[in-house]
């Protein structure tokens, strides 16, 4: 499994405003959305997490993307272009299932926004060139193969805010990256041992914040753009290799 260095994707920021950072998402989580119990859907499309910012905007705020939907799905069955068209805003691309046996078994409508947590402020609504507040819809779809499951997450790539995934592999001029990590998920007023801040610096794990429990799993991810919409297939704690998952974006990209 390739690791990715996340040590290097954002300026260091002090241990207090971590402190904050994690307080706030902890209070976005619990006042402002219905977050989705299944943990898996949680980590790719719902749960309010650091590793989903991009890179501090200054010394005192850091850009989030949060988002959340419904404990029930939105589909149970595979939706029409028209349907999210009408629903979501976008028309992604969703297959029945893939060669490697996972199937279609449910979709969700994500609401997201984009604010900046600010230092002493907390979170504040990032305002775009219209003078509206930056939101928009997206659509995270389950597979299922036996016990294993998957997520691919599809979104406007206008929105996208994340820290580019390093190349894999160019497929017909579409650049699908990758990444693999450990990630522990702490509950939202967590606060870091010594050996916590050792194990973040030296990149043993990436922290989340949110969860009930201390939760440690494998993430693994591949991302592309295509026709104006950003994809990203997740896995945790998965049987599936990152060759794998590459093979699963080409085929939807060839869709």
């Amino acid at each position: 499994m390739n690791d990715y260095n996340w040590k290097d994707a954002f300026p260091e920021p002090t241990q207090e405003f971590h402190k904050r950072v994690c307080v706030t998402l902890n209070n976005l989580e619990k006042e402002r959305f219905k977050m989705k119990k299944t943990k898996f859907i949680a980590i790719a499309a719902a749960a309010v997490m650091v590793i989903g910012a991009a890179a501090f905007a200054s010394s005192e705020a850091i850009r989030v993307i949060s988002g959340g939907s419904s404990v029930f799905p939105t589909y149970t069955s595979l939706p029409s272009s028209e349907q999210l068209e009408k629903k979501i805003g976008i028309t992604p691309k969703i297959v029945q299932g893939f060669s490697n046996g996972y199937v279609f078994e449910s979709a969700f409508e994500v609401k997201n926004r984009i604010e900046d947590i600010v230092e002493g402020k907390g979170a504040i609504a990032v305002i775009g060139e219209d003078g509206k507040k930056q939101q928009f819809k997206s659509l995270s779809v389950r597979y299922v193969s036996g016990d294993n499951k998957i997520t691919v997450d599809s979104s406007p790539d206008e929105f996208d805010i994340e820290k580019k995934s390093e190349e894999a592999e160019n497929y017909n001029g579409v650049s699908i990256g990758y990444t693999a990590y450990t990630n522990k998920f702490v509950p939202g007023d967590y606060q870091q041992t010594e050996q916590d801040i050792k194990d973040e610096a030296e990149g043993k794990y990436v922290f989340s914040y949110g969860t009930d429990d201390i939760e440690i799993h494998e993430i693994q991810g591949v991302t592309w753009t295509q026709d104006g919409i950003k994809y990203h297939i997740n896995a945790m704690d998965s049987p599936l290799g990152e060759r794998e998952l590459i093979n699963m974006a080409k085929e939807l990209i060839d869709f």
